[in-house]
């Protein structure tokens, strides 16, 4: 009789064992880390390629015109875009492929969600980088030097004008366009899962409640 009432209770679908605290923070982060992933990836290959493309259309067109000054323009336009194509390549951008790496790890429950919160925090904190003061700093500083060079060292106002617009223009865009969902997600994922208190001590005695 025991061993029936036993093979039944086995068969009732609240029988079967919930998920658990790191399984659930684990599919969290997962859901959160794919969402994020393609727009990101999207994001990253047209402004690389883009900036690729203008820096040797550029060097292209500025030996072909006949305007000194709009050669001059393109030229200095061409090195603008090779350094947006070079910070492209050198400053990491998780978010591209974190859902993949999360995926990717192993070990204990416990192990895969400490490696999967580091991978959610650094690609939160690249994208926050993204879009910070640093990054408009950055691009405010490319297009003035360009611009500086062209007005002072080569004498044209004109392409110098041009130039630091479209820089700044470029820069925005690419500033703006990033997919920036990660560090909110971040901070609610913490809110959601806060970590607990640390051990209190007690005459040299941690106590756990």
């Amino acid at each position: 009789m025991t061993g029936a009432l036993l093979a039944v209770v086995a068969l009732l679908p609240n029988a079967a064992p919930g998920p658990t605290r790191e399984g659930a923070r684990l599919a969290e982060i997962q859901r959160v880390l794919d969402a994020e992933q393609g727009p990101a990836r999207t994001w990253w290959w047209f402004w690389t390629i883009g900036f690729a493309t203008a820096a040797v259309g550029g060097l292209g067109l500025a030996q072909v015109v006949d305007d000194p000054s709009l050669s001059d323009g393109f030229a200095v336009g061409a090195v603008g875009a090779a350094i947006g194509f070079t910070s492209m390549l050198v400053i990491p951008f998780p978010a591209k492929h974190a859902g993949d790496e999360a995926r990717a790890l192993s070990g204990t429950p416990a192990e895969r969600l400490d490696a999967a919160e580091r991978v959610f925090e650094d690609a939160a904190n690249r994208e926050a980088f993204g879009e910070g003061w640093l990054a408009h700093l950055g691009g405010l500083a490319v297009g003035t030097g360009l611009a500086t060079y062209l007005w002072q060292v080569r004498g044209r106002p004109d392409a110098a004008l041009r130039n630091f617009a479209m820089s700044l223009a470029v820069g925005q865009a690419k500033i703006h366009t990033q997919p920036d969902h990660l560090p909110d997600a971040w901070d609610a994922y913490r809110a959601r899962w806060p970590e607990p208190p640390p051990p209190t001590p007690l005459f040299g005695i941690s106590l756990r409640f």
